[in-house]
């Protein structure tokens, strides 16, 4: 679900780059190497967020609960 909130997104800066700032129409293949590129990103973000988040939950939590009290 989240990606295609991204793409939501993404689409809509698309439109509003194009009609409100002026920005020409790109190329097909641009257009979908520029999809393509910014999907692989957010997904690989995503998959670190993930991770870090595990990380801190598992390893670092109760070492910085004791600070936070």
């Amino acid at each position: 679900m989240k990606l295609v909130y991204f793409n939501a997104a993404l689409t809509a800066a698309l439109l509003l780059a194009r009609f409100l700032f002026g920005v020409e129409d790109l190329a097909g293949w641009l257009l979908v190497f520029y999809y393509v590129i910014a999907n692989l990103s957010f997904w690989l973000f995503d998959i670190l967020i993930k991770r870090l988040t595990l990380t801190y939950m598992l390893r670092f939590r109760h070492r910085l609960k004791r600070f936070f009290k």
